[in-house]
């Protein structure tokens, strides 16, 4: 079954309202809802233009340095070392990992001497200069 996205904003409530009725079948829709509005977020990526998308992939891999920033501030000494996945910070320090609006991957690499987490996106277009 295809749904448009305007169908979505009418079926999202009434998946909710039917969803007050039973606990244990609120927690399946609310699931559901979570992975149409992922699609729905990956289908609005694909009509991006490529340098619309660089650009929100950009934004992504700042929002997860602010992220290891705060890691970094709040890990003990023996502690600080940079996150190994954007997923080590969820959901302390992020409610979901950021997805690259190109399909890309996510990876931290840490510099040893700075123990700090630079964000890449393993797609060559999305690199960000660092200096």
């Amino acid at each position: 079954m295809r749904l448009r996205m305007g169908a979505l904003s009418v079926l999202i409530p009434v998946l909710i309202g039917a969803a007050c009725r039973d606990s244990e079948r609120t927690v399946k829709l609310e699931k559901q809802i979570e992975r149409l509005e992922k699609r729905v977020a990956k289908l609005e990526a694909l009509h991006l233009t490529d340098e619309a998308k660089t650009t929100r992939c950009h934004a992504s891999q700042r929002m997860l340095e602010a992220a290891i920033d705060i890691y970094m501030g709040t890990a003990t000494d023996s502690m600080r070392v940079a996150p190994v996945t954007p997923e080590d910070l969820v959901p302390r320090f992020l409610d979901e990992v950021p997805i690259c609006p190109g399909g890309g991957v996510y990876t931290i690499e840490a510099d040893g001497e700075r123990r700090h987490g630079e964000v890449h996106c393993s797609i060559r277009e999305h690199a960000r200069p660092y200096g």
